[in-house]
Protein backbone atom coordinates (compact mmCIF):
# COMPACT_ATOMS: atom_id res chain seq x y z
CA UNK A 1 0.00 0.00 0.00
CA UNK A 2 1.05 2.99 -0.90
CA UNK A 3 0.62 6.14 1.15
CA UNK A 4 0.70 10.01 -0.42
CA UNK A 5 0.62 13.05 1.71
CA UNK A 6 -1.32 15.78 0.39
CA UNK A 7 -1.81 19.70 2.29
CA UNK A 8 -4.31 21.80 0.81
CA UNK A 9 -3.75 25.34 0.02
CA UNK A 10 -6.06 26.26 3.62
CA UNK A 11 -3.37 23.80 5.77
CA UNK A 12 -0.41 25.39 3.41
CA UNK A 13 -1.45 28.77 4.77
CA UNK A 14 -2.33 27.83 8.27
CA UNK A 15 1.46 26.65 8.47
CA UNK A 16 2.52 30.04 7.62
CA UNK A 17 0.01 31.97 9.63
CA UNK A 18 1.34 29.43 12.69
CA UNK A 19 4.51 30.08 12.07
CA UNK A 20 4.62 33.82 11.57
CA UNK A 21 2.87 34.12 14.55
CA UNK A 22 4.82 32.40 17.31
CA UNK A 23 8.18 33.87 15.32
CA UNK A 24 6.93 37.27 16.48
CA UNK A 25 7.92 36.00 19.90
CA UNK A 26 10.47 33.58 19.74
CA UNK A 27 11.45 32.45 16.02
CA UNK A 28 13.30 28.86 17.75
CA UNK A 29 9.78 28.30 18.97
CA UNK A 30 8.45 28.97 15.96
CA UNK A 31 10.90 26.59 14.01
CA UNK A 32 9.82 23.97 16.87
CA UNK A 33 6.38 24.31 16.31
CA UNK A 34 6.45 23.45 12.41
CA UNK A 35 8.90 20.42 13.27
CA UNK A 36 6.13 19.11 15.99
CA UNK A 37 3.58 19.89 12.87
CA UNK A 38 5.63 18.07 10.37
CA UNK A 39 6.22 14.72 13.11
CA UNK A 40 2.13 14.37 13.46
CA UNK A 41 2.58 14.69 9.74
CA UNK A 42 5.04 11.93 9.39
CA UNK A 43 2.96 9.64 11.90
CA UNK A 44 -0.02 9.80 9.36
CA UNK A 45 2.04 8.48 6.49
CA UNK A 46 2.54 5.38 8.20
CA UNK A 47 -0.82 4.93 9.97
CA UNK A 48 -3.54 6.72 8.40
CA UNK A 49 -5.55 5.78 10.48
CA UNK A 50 -4.11 7.59 13.84
CA UNK A 51 -6.32 10.43 14.12
CA UNK A 52 -9.68 10.14 15.84
CA UNK A 53 -13.04 10.27 13.64
CA UNK A 54 -14.57 13.86 13.61
CA UNK A 55 -17.90 12.47 13.04
CA UNK A 56 -19.49 15.74 14.95
CA UNK A 57 -18.03 17.90 12.10
CA UNK A 58 -18.01 15.71 8.90
CA UNK A 59 -18.31 12.10 8.54
CA UNK A 60 -15.21 11.78 6.32
CA UNK A 61 -13.03 13.89 8.67
CA UNK A 62 -10.02 13.17 10.96
CA UNK A 63 -7.89 14.83 13.58
CA UNK A 64 -5.14 14.50 15.71
CA UNK A 65 -3.70 16.84 18.46
CA UNK A 66 -0.45 18.99 17.72
CA UNK A 67 0.20 20.40 21.34
CA UNK A 68 -2.98 23.01 21.68
CA UNK A 69 -3.30 22.81 17.58
CA UNK A 70 -5.66 20.01 16.13
CA UNK A 71 -4.76 19.02 12.96
CA UNK A 72 -7.98 18.25 10.56
CA UNK A 73 -7.40 15.47 7.50
CA UNK A 74 -9.19 12.88 5.71
CA UNK A 75 -8.54 10.12 3.86
CA UNK A 76 -8.96 9.00 -0.20
CA UNK A 77 -8.58 5.65 -1.26
CA UNK A 78 -7.68 5.22 -5.17
CA UNK A 79 -6.64 1.81 -5.65
CA UNK A 80 -3.53 0.75 -4.06
CA UNK A 81 -3.02 4.28 -2.76
CA UNK A 82 -4.20 5.64 0.14
CA UNK A 83 -3.99 9.32 0.29
CA UNK A 84 -4.16 11.47 3.54
CA UNK A 85 -5.13 15.22 2.88
CA UNK A 86 -4.27 17.44 5.76
CA UNK A 87 -7.36 20.18 5.67
CA UNK A 88 -6.49 22.57 7.98
CA UNK A 89 -4.38 23.17 11.38
CA UNK A 90 -5.84 25.32 13.83
CA UNK A 91 -6.31 26.18 17.48
CA UNK A 92 -8.00 23.37 19.32
CA UNK A 93 -10.13 26.10 21.42
CA UNK A 94 -11.26 27.21 17.91
CA UNK A 95 -14.99 26.66 17.17
CA UNK A 96 -14.30 23.49 14.86
CA UNK A 97 -17.96 22.68 13.84
CA UNK A 98 -18.87 26.35 12.96
CA UNK A 99 -15.33 26.72 10.90
CA UNK A 100 -16.41 23.55 8.81
CA UNK A 101 -19.82 25.01 8.31
CA UNK A 102 -18.09 28.52 7.30
CA UNK A 103 -15.97 27.03 4.76
CA UNK A 104 -18.65 24.65 3.33
CA UNK A 105 -20.92 27.77 2.42
CA UNK A 106 -17.55 29.20 1.19
CA UNK A 107 -17.72 26.43 -1.78
CA UNK A 108 -19.19 27.56 -5.15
Amino acid sequence: MIIEIKVSEKGKQDIKNIWRGLAEYRLQLADQQIRRIEQKIALLSKFPLAGRKRLDISPDLRSVPVDRLVLLYHIDQKGDRTIVEIDRIIDGKRNLQQLFNDLESEEP
